[in-house]
């Protein structure tokens, strides 16, 4: 068991306790996950919005698209799993040109 970390937050007399959860940025975490699904418990959103930068910046990284897409579904994100799928659609029509 990882030992627990106590870090004084900026108010006075007040500390966050340091979990698994939130110890590692998502940056870490997301890239270092190669599965299609992403197990992300206490900071799906933070995960969701790096996953969301990524495909921004790599349009044409299918596995991205797929892990986008399974996230907003964990959610229960209808609107943002819609614009996941149109996304996959763009890229995939873009892909075929090719």
């Amino acid at each position: 068991m990882a030992p627990t970390v106590i870090i004084k937050s900026i108010a006075p007399n007040q500390y966050i306790k340091r979990t698994p959860e939130n110890q590692i940025e998502p940056a870490f975490r997301v890239d270092a996950n190669r599965s299609l699904t992403i197990s992300a418990k206490h900071w799906e959103k933070r995960a969701l919005h790096h996953l969301i930068l990524k495909v921004i910046r790599n349009p044409q990284d299918l596995h991205l698209h797929i892990q986008r897409i399974h996230m907003h579904r964990s959610l229960n994100d209808r609107d943002g799993l819609y614009g996941a799928l149109i996304d996959l659609y763009i890229a995939l029509g873009q892909a075929l040109e090719l």
